[in-house]
């Protein structure tokens, strides 16, 4: 095969379903996995530390604490095995692999969010609210004019008087 056509084939296997994301930002890879004869779908959620590879060859290495011990785990964006990607939170890094994070732990560990994101997802979740539009209030039947309405007693604020012997 020529060079052309290993590349086009190339193009051709990329998913388009990834969403747009940089080290730092924390997603949620669900991936499937086999125990067995049964498969179901696992979630990952980390801090993606590393982006490496190009094409249909890219790499995610996502990082998440688990029980105070770090864990790492590499994904093959095109995979078929990984079901779907979706970003949880955008942080703001200086840096392309965030490797020092693995030295860190607590709260020095965290990754300062993205305030264009922040502000983003207010937005849309306040134009989410505007388009919910109340339920109509059921009504109660309306009482035919024609049957008489039966009026309450008022009640008495007195008690009966205690016989005393």
């Amino acid at each position: 095969m020529s060079h052309v056509a290993l590349e086009k084939f190339e193009r051709s296997q990329v998913r388009t379903d990834v969403p747009e994301f940089r080290p730092g930002d924390t997603v949620r890879v669900n991936f499937r996995v086999r125990e067995g004869d049964r498969e179901r779908i696992q979630a990952f959620e980390g801090i993606c530390i590393r982006r490496a590879g190009g094409g249909h060859a890219e790499t995610i290495t996502v990082r998440k604490i688990s029980s105070g011990i770090g864990v790492e785990r590499s994904f093959f964006l095109s995979s078929p095995l990984v079901e779907s990607i979706e970003v949880r939170r955008k942080g703001h890094v200086r840096r392309a692999r965030l490797y020092y994070l693995r030295d860190r732990f607590g709260k020095r560990a965290r990754v300062r969010g993205s305030k264009k994101f922040m502000l983003k997802r207010d937005l849309e979740a306040a134009a989410g609210m505007a388009t919910i539009e109340e339920a109509p209030v059921a009504q109660e039947p309306a009482i035919p004019a024609d049957e008489p309405v039966a009026q309450a007693e008022p009640e008495t604020s007195e008690t009966p008087a205690e016989e005393t012997s």
